[in-house]
């Protein structure tokens, strides 16, 4: 289970950025570019990178951990979607839930965040049962 613990957390930590990247990154670029009272500058964001990472890294760390100890002898497939629709209703939806009732943000963009932030905890939750995957 060690070994599955750590192969998992590095592949869903690498789907977490990549997925993160084309939302963040790219598909929202535009609306936080237009929060400059909000937002850091892509230059002044690079300083910052470190904490972001680390961020992730523990969101990922304690989404395969808690996966890991709740695995049901189950198909993964149904197990990992399950878990990723979960994961997105604990962590990410509140999340910015949160930060648009405590600053400004639109709510076409919070809107827009959640929505997109959906797929991306369920590829999360595919890739850390398809690691964990049996027989169900």
């Amino acid at each position: 289970m060690v070994r599955k613990f750590w192969i998992s957390l590095v592949a869903v930590f690498i789907v977490n950025m990549l997925l993160s990247f084309i939302e963040h990154g790219i598909l929202l670029k535009d609306d936080y570019a237009a929060l400059p009272f909000l937002m850091r500058s892509e230059q002044e964001s690079q300083a910052f990178f470190g904490w972001m990472l680390l961020g992730q890294f523990m969101i990922c760390t304690a989404f395969v951990w808690v996966y890991q100890h709740g695995l049901e002898d189950k198909p993964w497939l149904p197990q990992g979607l399950h878990f990723g629709l979960v994961g997105a209703a604990f962590s990410t939806i509140p999340h910015h839930l949160i930060y648009h009732a405590v600053a400004k943000f639109p709510t076409d963009l919070m809107i827009k965040q959640v929505v997109l932030d959906i797929p991306v905890m369920l590829c999360m939750g595919v890739v850390v049962a398809w690691v964990h995957r049996h027989k169900g």
